[in-house]
């Protein structure tokens, strides 16, 4: 199950930006006839585990669509380094915005 991000929230510094879902996580139970109790990570320890219906989308594995790309993340691969010095060349900070 995906769990929609109303009311969390994140360090993002804009909504817009933010992701809309986060999971997938396991359902653990049912709690009543309209809430279920999730197996979250230990990085969301300060959630409560139970969610409404409301707030659940089921989740949709990407491989399952024809013509995804599989794309991996570059810092998933722990072999990457990378060589040679930084392509941009930054002469100077014209502008800094402090947010929050």
């Amino acid at each position: 199950m995906m769990v929609l991000h109303h009311n969390i929230q994140s360090t993002h510094p804009s909504g817009k930006l933010d992701f809309q879902k986060i999971g997938p996580f396991k359902v653990l139970h049912r709690v009543g006839k309209n809430a279920y109790c999730l197996l979250l990570p230990p990085s969301f320890l300060r959630l409560h585990p139970v969610f409404n219906i409301n707030l659940l989308k089921q989740y949709s594995d990407p491989t399952q669509y024809a013509g995804h790309l599989n794309i991996a993340h570059p810092a998933m691969d722990p072999q990457l380094t990378l060589t040679g010095e930084n392509p941009l060349k930054i002469k100077r900070i014209l502008d800094v915005q402090k947010i929050g």
